[in-house]
């Protein structure tokens, strides 16, 4: 019966839990008829928790949570009564799943964690390479994004070594939404590419759904509606064709965001609907909360605000309810814009800080200010002590050895005596003593009290500084959006940096620039609030679009703005500026004292710098403007001096540029996203244990 059911729940989920359910009856018929110390007791119960287990995958196929979890309890309690450690292992990491479905996140981290455990003392490798992969969206959805990351990497691991094709995919699937969450998307878009075709080299219909939605993702994004609709439009055929009620509500908000985006409410609207009823009604509550925030910004776009102040609400509720930090930022976020049509200023304030908030938590590295906590195991040993029965001779000598023992335990006494009489008198000396140093001691408490708090003082100016300096940078999605094959090494030595880097879009024209500013650390950072500002105010103010006027003028604004001091000031940067003509492909470019690295021909190129920084210099000359014609799969890297400066290897010497130049090279018909992880690794293995010299800043852009 049970084989049947098996067979059944292969057509439809349906057909499988009728046929469970019959054989469960027979099963059940079969438990009650037998004794406790029947042989088969164990067997039978042991099937009897399989096909209760069985049933509640169904259901959880179906989206059906709640019909689910107590299913799953109650297999697990039989396989615990019965010591089924296979089994076990898996009711928990199915009710793990229930848990995170239902957004109760604690509880499914326990869950996975209790049968990760044991997992890992049969050595399954593949039921450890799901949970890894499950236990990382946990972490993704507590905001602990290193974590996650960390977690399915593992598991791709896990599903590489046994060779799981669909596992592979789907953790590269999940590794390229982390990537995208932290608005790499490049990365993320290769990632989910790689996921789509080896899920369709598996014919795994659920991962190759998942990963066309993930790409439509990125094309919205981007703007390219029309593929992105495609994309979504594939993904919820498939979803339907499999009755993957969660994945058919995702799909529905997807397209629903899309005809949005597109002009086309009514369908935005009925999708919106859709999506969030049936997520209502399998008990999706993640999704049904990101539905109602994205309903919300719909109403806000149609100029509905009670709806948008009725949903957000609702959305943001929700997000709470559950923990998921990224949508408590996007339900804040839109509560915020709420705030702002009604007039109330100061609800809008503390929605934009909690927003602030969020976003930090969520981008925020491993969360650094999270703790771990230590497990102990105790092992507790206990000895039966053996009755012996002496003879008289034994008994005697015991005798013998308990006086000797009185006589050794009278001169330790009076030993002790002696030496308390000493410590009585040492203490009294000592005790002088403390009441002085404890004077001193307060003394030093409240000094370092007041250096601690000074400490925090410029800590916390420090990292504001670093908030001020993020916002004179490009966004990602900017940058992406005016050069979609470019990568940004970008490693500040200190909090903040003298290294930026800058862009500005004028027609079809893209200017951009890696700046090198005097010093590193505070002062660093302030001359290139200084230099940034300079250079936007020459474009956008005097309308300058020549890259040697450009830096003139700059110059020109920098010695004026510090000027104003009545101390000399000498600071200034080095730059390295292109602009591009994106019709033409045609290039300018001009340099203070930073060259421009370029790979033409399968050769690497350079043009030198005028040798002359943006600031004060004697003799100072007007900046040379150099044109090229670049072709298709040109190569331009812009760079500042930290990364060819930076000591370590072997004997503790400097990278150098010939080094540099020779991995540009040697990688230049590589991927961006490659390009940029290989630059990574040899500066990391370079430096070592060695401490960061300076700021380090390197575009690469591929025409």
């Amino acid at each position: 019966m049970l084989n049947i059911a098996k067979v059944y729940s292969k057509i439809s989920t349906d057909s499988g839990i009728y046929y469970f359910k019959k054989a469960l009856a027979f099963v059940e018929m079969k438990v009650v008829t037998l004794k406790t110390d029947n042989p088969e007791t164990r067997f039978y119960n042991l099937k009897k928790a399989g096909a209760i287990h069985a049933i509640a995958t169904l259901y959880f196929k179906q989206g059906n949570f709640n019909k689910a979890e107590p299913m799953l309890t109650q297999a697990l309690a039989i396989r615990k009564q019965f010591d089924d450690k296979a089994g076990m292992a898996a009711s928990m990491s199915g009710l793990g799943t229930v848990y995170l479905n239902q957004g109760k996140m604690e509880q499914a981290l326990i869950s996975y964690k209790k049968s990760l455990k044991i997992e890992e003392e049969i050595g399954n490798k593949n039921a450890i390479a799901s949970l890894m992969n499950n236990m990382a969206l946990v972490y993704m959805n507590k905001g602990l994004v290193e974590k996650s990351l960390e977690c399915h990497k593992k598991s791709l691991k896990y599903r590489e070594e046994i060779g799981d094709k669909s596992g592979i995919g789907a953790s590269l699937n999940n590794i390229a939404i982390i990537y995208h969450g932290q608005k790499q998307t490049n990365e993320a878009l290769e990632y989910f590419k790689r996921s789509l075709k080896i899920t369709e080299e598996a014919n795994d219909k659920k991962g190759i759904a998942n990963a066309l939605g993930n790409i439509a993702s990125i094309y919205q994004e981007q703007k390219r509606m029309a593929e992105a609709i495609e994309y979504d439009r594939r993904s919820l055929k498939i979803r339907e064709e499999l009755g993957d009620k969660q994945g058919i509500s995702n799909s529905l908000a997807n397209l629903a965001t899309n005809y949005s985006e597109t002009g086309n409410p009514t369908e935005a609207l009925k999708n919106y609907k859709e999506s969030l009823k049936i997520s209502e009604e399998i008990g999706d509550r993640q999704r049904a909360g990101s539905t109602m925030i994205a309903m919300a910004n719909f109403y806000l776009k149609q100029k509905k605000i009670s709806e948008a102040e009725d949903f957000a609400k609702r959305g943001f509720e929700r997000a709470k309810e559950i923990g998921a930090l990224l949508d408590i930022r996007d339900a804040a976020n839109t509560m915020k814009e709420v705030y702002v049509k009604l007039n109330k200023p100061t609800d809008a304030l503390k929605m934009y800080e909690l927003y602030i908030q969020m976003r930090d938590s969520v981008t925020n590295e491993e969360n650094k200010n999270s703790t771990v906590k230590k497990q102990y195991e105790i092992e507790f040993n206990s000895k039966e002590r053996e009755v012996i029965f002496m003879s008289d001779a034994e008994k005697k000598i015991l005798v013998q050895k308990q006086e000797d023992e009185k006589k050794r335990l009278g001169i330790i006494v009076i030993s002790v005596v002696f030496v308390l009489i000493l410590v009585s008198i040492f203490s009294i000396v000592i005790l002088r003593s403390l009441r002085e140093n404890k004077k001193n001691h307060e003394i030093i408490v409240k000094q370092k009290q007041l250096v601690e708090e000074k400490q925090k003082e410029v800590l916390d100016s420090i990292l504001y500084a670093k908030r001020l300096q993020d916002a004179i940078l490009p966004t990602g999605h900017y940058w992406e959006e005016q050069l979609a094959e470019s990568f940004i090494m970008y490693k500040p030595k200190d909090i903040v940096a003298g290294d930026f880097y800058w862009m500005e879009k004028i027609n079809d024209l893209v200017l951009f620039a890696v700046g090198d500013c005097t010093g590193h650390g505070v002062p660093g950072a302030m001359v290139s609030v200084v230099c940034s500002n300079a250079l936007n105010r020459t474009i956008l103010e005097f309308k300058i679009t020549d890259p040697g006027k450009i830096l003139d003028k700059t110059r020109e604004l920098v010695i004026s703005t510090f000027e104003k001091s009545d101390k000399e000031v000498k600071d200034g940067m080095d730059i390295s500026l292109c602009c591009l003509n994106t019709k033409t492909n045609e290039l300018q470019w001009a340099g203070a004292n930073n060259a421009l690295w370029y790979v033409k021909d399968n050769e690497l190129k350079t043009i030198k710098a005028n040798k002359q920084p943006i600031g004060k210099f004697e003799n100072h000359k007007p900046f040379s403007t150099h044109t090229l014609q670049l072709g298709k799969n040109d190569m331009l890297f812009l760079i500042s001096d930290g990364f060819a400066d930076q000591f370590g290897g072997p004997k503790g010497k400097k990278f150098k540029y010939k080094q540099l130049t020779g991995i540009l090279l040697a990688n230049k018909d590589k991927t961006v996203v490659e390009q940029k992880t290989i630059l990574h690794d040899a500066f990391e293995n370079w430096k070592g244990d060695q401490e960061q010299v300076d700021d380090v800043c390197l575009i690469g852009v591929r025409i």
